[in-house]
């Protein structure tokens, strides 16, 4: 990054930040120029001298203004932009000039290039450093509280989430199994099923308004069709498995009836669950 220090008042002084330290930059061969000469005048020099002005926007520039230099500044920014140079801004001389150890008329600090190099420029690089201390502390708080409302906003879409999961859940589980399932697993869970249930009170608690219509008396399943159910039933996704066993444990409650042993595992994961 190469930077300048441009002293505006009755008379023009540039200074480049080169190799670690502030050095004079001669404008046309001179230590300095007029201000008569305007803006456009002196970032020109400043462009013809560089080595590769191939990209002028890496180069900031400072204007260090006196109370005669306040006019032309309009003319040094207009031309610093027309060159297609960095960031400029533009500072007041005699405050720094006031608070440099050795004082200086302003007028007198122009010329006095010594003075700059040894006191003026040093407090002027303090100064601007402050600056960006105070800006990268604002921007720390202001990128802290930003990654902290995000962590805030993701915990809350998790928690929403889970409450639309529960939700989700919960509505699943007011929709009654497909009176299809019913008759065909209802009875891989109990033994003798249609023996103590009728199909209308099937139906009743189903939230059915038709009921299936079984053939009396029906038969319990015979062993190789209890497996075959086994097998099918843990085919169905999970919800459907969930609507089935959910009405397993509501008639159990209610008539007490007996569970096959082989299915007592579907009901344990469940609760488990």
């Amino acid at each position: 990054m190469i930077n300048f220090t441009i002293l505006i008042a009755e008379t023009v002084v540039c200074y480049i930040w080169r190799d670690g330290k502030w050095k004079l930059y001669l404008l046309d061969g001179e230590e300095n120029t007029h201000l008569s000469k305007g803006g456009a005048y002196v970032m020109q020099q400043i462009k013809q001298q560089l080595h590769n002005p191939a990209d002028l926007r890496q180069i900031d520039i400072v204007l260090l203004f006196s109370k005669t230099g306040q006019n032309a500044l309009p003319d040094f920014f207009k031309a610093a932009s027309s060159h297609g140079f960095g960031q400029v801004q533009a500072l007041a001389l005699a405050p720094l000039t006031q608070r440099t150890q050795v004082a200086r008329q302003t007028i007198d600090a122009v010329s006095d290039t010594a003075w700059c190099l040894e006191c003026l420029l040093p407090l002027l690089d303090a100064m601007l450093q402050s600056r960006l201390d105070l800006l990268s502390d604002a921007q720390r708080e202001q990128t802290y509280a930003h990654e902290k409302n995000i962590e805030q906003l993701q915990e809350r879409l998790r928690r929403l989430k889970v409450e639309n999961a529960a939700l989700q859940a919960r509505a699943d589980a007011l929709q009654a199994a497909p009176m299809e399932h019913l008759v065909t697993f209802l009875p891989l869970f109990f033994r003798n099923f249609w023996e103590k249930i009728r199909p209308d009170e099937l139906a009743h608690l189903a939230g059915k308004l038709s009921f299936p219509t079984i053939p009396s008396p029906c038969p319990d399943l015979s062993p190789e069709v209890i497996r075959q159910l086994k097998v099918k039933f843990k085919t169905l996704p999970g919800s459907a498995q969930g609507k089935i066993i959910g009405m397993v444990e509501q008639l159990r409650n209610i008539q007490k009836q007996d569970i096959r042993v082989e299915m007592l595992d579907f009901l344990e994961k469940r609760n488990d669950g």
